[in-house]
C-alpha cells in the first residue's frame, strides 16, 4: 500500500506566526524517509529475531539506536547514490561499508566469539570471524540497504532520484547521528570483545576502500550484463527472489558443519551474492518494470517472514503482526502496480529500479 504523495506545508495563519500542526499532513510529506527508516529495522531486525519486536517500543535508548543506526545509515547511502549520480553497485557497496560499521566497530561480532554462536570458531582467523563477516556484510547491504531503498522506491516513484536531505545542515546532522550511534555502540557493546588496533585499523581501511569504491563504480547494473540482450522477461521473480535468499542462507547457516573448509563457504557466499547480480543484470529491462521488481523483493522476503513467524509462536509474539503488515502493505502495493494506468509510467533512472 503506498501512502499518498507528499503535498506542501499548509499555509501561514493571516494573523501571521507558524502555520499549525496537523499531523496528518505532516505524515503525508514525510511518508518516504519513514517508510525507508521502519523498512530498514524491519528487514534487517524484527524479520530476523536480532531484536525483539516490543523492546524499541518498550524500551526508548534501544529504539534510539535503532534509528541512528539504520535509519541514519540507510538515509546516507541512498543520500550518496543520489548526490553521485548512481545506481545499484554503488548502493550494495556502501551497504557492505554499512555492514563492517555495524558489526565490526559497532557490535564487535566480526572479532568476537559472543553471539554468533558455531561460527566464532568455524573461520576464525587472525582474529576475524571470516565466514560471519562475510555473511554479515552481504546480509546488511542486502537487508538494510539495498531492499529499503527499492521498497521506498516502489511505494512512492516520484521521490526515486529526489535526496531525503536537500536542506544544508540535514547532511551533517544525520551524518553525526551515525558516527555518534556507532561510537557509543563501539564503547558499551561487547566491550570485552575489542579487537586489537591493528585489525581495527584494517576495518577502517576496509570501509574506506569500499566508499571509494562505491564513488567510482558504473552507475548502473547493466554494465555488467554480458554482451549479448538480456531477456525481456523474467519467468518467476518471486521463486528467484526467494532461491537467492533461502540458498543465501543455507550456505551461511547449514553449510558450516558440513565443509570443513571455511574458506570455501566464505567464497561460497560471495559467489552465490554475485551471480545473482549478475543474474539482475542480465535481465535488467525486465526489472525495470515496477511489478517484476517488486515480487523479487517480496520473493527475497520469504525466509524472514517464515523465520518471524516461527519466533512469533516461541515468545516475540510483536513479530506476528508486523508479518502481517509487512505482507498486507505488499499485497496492496502489488494490486495498485497491476493497474495499467499504473505499469505505463516510465520508471526513473537510477536507484529505482534493479537494472539502473
Amino acid at each position: 500500500m503506498a501512502l499518498p504523495a507528499p503535498t506542501p506545508a499548509p499555509p501561514a495563519p493571516p494573523g501571521g506566526g507558524p502555520p499549525p500542526f496537523q499531523p496528518r499532513a505532516w505524515l503525508r510529506r514525510n511518508a518516504p524517509w519513514l517508510v525507508l527508516i521502519l523498512a530498514s529495522i524491519t528487514f534487517a531486525e524484527f524479520l530476523t529475531g536480532s531484536t525483539p519486536v516490543l523492546v524499541p517500543l518498550l524500551d526508548p535508548v534501544s529504539a534510539m539506536f535503532l534509528i541512528g543506526l539504520y535509519g541514519a545509515g540507510v538515509l546516507l547511502v541512498r543520500e550518496a547514490s543520489i548526490r553521485w549520480n548512481k545506481g545499484w553497485p554503488t548502493i550494495l557497496l556502501l551497504g557492505a561499508a554499512y555492514g563492517i560499521a555495524e558489526e565490526g566497530l559497532g557490535t564487535k561480532t566480526f572479532f568476537g566469539r559472543l553471539g554468533v554462536g558455531y561460527l566464532g570458531v568455524y573461520g576464525h582467523f587472525a582474529g576475524v570471524n571470516w565466514v560471519w563477516a562475510t555473511e554479515l556484510a552481504l546480509f546488511h547491504a542486502i537487508f538494510s540497504i539495498a531492499l529499503p531503498i527499492a521498497v521506498v522506491a516502489l511505494m512512492f516513484p516520484a521521490t526515486a532520484r529526489i535526496p531525503f536531505l536537500p536542506a544544508r545542515r540535514s547532511l551533517p546532522a544525520v551524518l553525526t547521528v551515525y558516527l555518534a550511534t556507532v561510537g557509543a555502540m563501539f564503547i558499551l557493546f561487547n566491550p570485552q570483545e575489542t579487537p586489537s588496533a591493528l585489525v581495527l585499523v584494517a576495518a577502517v581501511a576496509a570501509i574506506g576502500i569500499l566508499v571509494a569504491l562505491a564513488r567510482r563504480a558504473p552507475a548502473s547494473l547493466r554494465t555488467f550484463r554480458p554482451s549479448t540482450v538480456g531477456r525481456p522477461t523474467v519467468d518467476h521473480p518471486i521463486l528467484a527472489g526467494a532461491l537467492f535468499v533461502w540458498g543465501f542462507f543455507a550456505l551461511a547457516w547449514v553449510a558450516p558443519p558440513l565443509v570443513p573448509i571455511p574458506v570455501v563457504v566464505a567464497l561460497a557466499l560471495v559467489v552465490w551474492a554475485v551471480a545473482f547480480g549478475l543474474y539482475v543484470a542480465r535481465h535488467a529491462e525486465a526489472f525495470q518494470r515496477p511489478a517484476i521488481r517488486l515480487d523479487f523483493i517480496l520473493g527475497a522476503l520469504t525466509f524472514g517472514l517464515v523465520l518471524a513467524t516461527v519466533m512469533g509462536f516461541f515468545g516475540d509474539w510483536g513479530a506476528i503482526p508486523v508479518v502481517g503488515i509487512v505482507i498486507y502493505v505488499g499485497w496492496r502495493l502489488r494490486q495498485r502496480l497491476a493497474e495499467p494506468a499504473r505499469t505505463a509510467v516510465p520508471v526513473p533512472a537510477g536507484a529505482s529500479g534493479f537494472g539502473g
